[in-house]
């Protein structure tokens, strides 16, 4: 048997078995997750249509010619080049950091090294691995997107395979892209070791915050009238003819597109499917080519510097005198070291900062103050739900990942409770410095009072602390100490309470402390005295079900971390 058809059975074998353990030990997770997906899927296919259905609504005639459909076709357009375009760039950039965790870093890949298998097919079977964990969202968030663009205009029924076909090549040379995306950063990283590579991902970053802030603020700067053409004129470069994305677009659109005749049409899109086509086997070829020449000699590199580093690190390491907090710096390194973990958090609170930034830009001064706190609460929610994905994510499985070196834990003078207290306030000082940071900038970015904003302050607080309290808590309530893989440790039974009761407690706090805001609640609260009460009441409420989220899980935690056997 050949290793690629080994590797592929191996890869059928072990989905085959994981799909049957989910089925019959987490039962809970898969209910929650598709309710929650249901739900989301068809929210986002609502907004959609009802979105072009406003479009179309300002000036609902037939004739293309005429304004009404002129605006809805421009706007959708320029919307879906804007899209593909940022899938193009979002799914190159999951890619080549999937990819290069599990080429550079992940245990299997050298395994597989270590064995006769081609560097081709190792590298191969990691980028399938990629594609699939990569384009997973992009499909999710596509398909109501697309689905309702074709309803609003009334497509055929052939014209929603022809979507799926056309973004077939599309997700290809994302993946070919973002390959070659990690293997050149593997190469820069093999050849400029240490302070060198740091100084180029830190120039990086900061190249494209600074490019990204710029193009906010002059938008942001302009006059409210002419600020729609700006932002439509500064989307233009989405619709260049030189773009993957570009083609893309126009084969989903020109079916839909009565000004061109039929014969043109068929035409034209088929060009674009097969130019996409063309490109996205070029690169993988060139990817796999490079793979198969440079990957083992880059891996090798990249381990010897690694294992330097480490040396190195032990070193430095300085000499600090409680054990709790040795384990603290020792989780905090590996945060540092981890690639994965920093990234995704720098990636999703980043896009949040950018949001926050550029609230300024909808003008959002000009509304009612009525709805000042209603947009600053969204916000809040916003920013807590994904605190709560990544306290599940990365706090949740920190005890069950210390179990393959408790025994070194257990010799040493340290107290079970300590290294659930380092855990729990790694956790917490992060989260807490993001989050507070974030909501600050959106609260004065809005324009709300200082009380809510003292309020808000106090609420995140309580939340990252409660978050926080329940992943240490029920973590220690249901290890997994013979899993090693972080996402298999967050799929049990405790990894989806832990989500369920994060998301449920969010949703209380967001609710208690909006309700004195809402217009029927403030028409009942006739003095300012008495919104006030009202306003720190619901607060009250949300610090004394925090203080329980934070006692009980930790407290059944403890004991059962105590009676605990490694």
């Amino acid at each position: 048997m050949s290793p690629a058809r080994a590797l592929i059975l191996l890869r059928w074998w072990r989905l085959a078995r994981g799909i049957r353990e989910l089925w019959g030990r987490s039962w809970l997770k898969l209910s929650v997750v598709a309710v929650f997906t249901a739900a989301i899927w068809a929210a986002l296919f609502a907004g959609t249509l009802a979105g072009l259905g406003f479009l179309e609504s300002l000036d609902p005639v037939e004739s293309p010619t005429d304004a009404g459909f002129f605006v809805r076709s421009i706007v959708t357009d320029y919307g879906i080049a804007s899209l593909l375009f940022t899938m193009l760039v979002m799914l190159s950039i999951s890619t080549a950091i999937i990819l290069t965790i599990s080429l550079f870093r992940s245990a299997e890949a050298e395994f597989l090294r270590a064995r006769p298998v081609p560097s081709r097919t190792i590298f191969a079977y990691f980028l399938a691995d990629a594609l699939f964990f990569a384009t997973w969202a992009f499909v999710f968030l596509g398909t109501p997107i697309f689905l309702a663009y074709g309803v609003s205009y009334g497509a055929p029924l052939w014209y929603y395979p022809l979507v799926a076909v056309a973004l077939v090549p599309f997700i290809v040379l994302c993946a070919s892209l973002g390959a070659l995306l990690s293997l050149a950063l593997a190469g820069l990283v093999a050849r400029w070791r240490g302070r060198r590579s740091r100084l180029l991902l830190v120039a990086s970053c900061l190249l494209a915050a600074v490019a990204a802030f710029s193009v906010a603020y002059a938008i942001r700067s302009l006059p409210v009238r002419i600020q729609p053409i700006e932002v439509l004129r500064r989307l233009e470069f989405t619709r260049n003819v030189f773009l993957p994305s570009r083609w893309i677009a126009a084969a989903v659109c020109l079916p839909l597109d009565g000004s061109v005749a039929p014969g043109e049409r068929a035409g034209r899109v088929a060009f674009y499917i097969a130019l996409t086509g063309c490109y996205a086997f070029f690169a993988l070829s060139v990817a796999s080519a490079i793979a198969g020449r440079c990957y083992g000699d880059l891996a090798s590199a990249l381990r010897g510097s690694a294992r330097k580093r480490r040396a190195r690190a032990r070193i430095r390491l300085p000499r600090v005198g409680r054990p709790g907090s040795l384990i603290l710096w020792k989780d905090l390194l590996s945060f540092r070291r981890d690639v994965a973990q920093w990234s995704q958090v720098l990636l999703f609170f980043g896009l949040l900062g950018v949001y926050f930034y550029n609230i300024r830009g909808f003008r959002i001064e000009r509304i009612g103050p009525e709805w000042k706190p209603l947009v600053s609460f969204l916000n809040l929610a916003a920013t807590m739900l994904t605190l709560a994905t990544f306290t599940s994510r990365f706090v949740f499985p920190a005890v069950s990942l210390e179990a393959s070196r408790f025994w070194i834990l257990g010799l040493a003078p340290l107290r079970r409770e300590s290294l659930l207290a380092a855990k729990f306030a790694f956790g917490f000082i992060g989260s807490l410095a993001l989050t507070e940071t974030l909501i600050f900038i959106s609260d004065t970015a809005i324009g709300v009072d200082a009380s809510l904003i003292s309020m808000h302050a106090i609420t995140v607080l309580v939340i990252c602390a409660a978050l926080n309290a329940a992943s240490i808590g029920l973590g220690a309530l249901f290890p997994s100490p013979r899993e090693m893989n972080p996402s298999k440790i967050v799929s049990g039974f405790g990894g989806t309470l832990n989500w369920v009761v994060s998301f449920l407690y969010i949703g209380f706090a967001i609710i208690a402390e909006l309700l004195p805001y809402l217009p029927f609640v403030r028409a009942r609260l006739r003095s300012a005295e008495a919104f006030a009460a009202a306003q720190w009441a619901s607060l009250g409420l949300v610090v004394v079900a925090g203080a329980a989220l934070v006692a009980v899980p930790l407290v059944l935690g403890i004991r059962a971390f105590r009676r605990m056997e490694f």
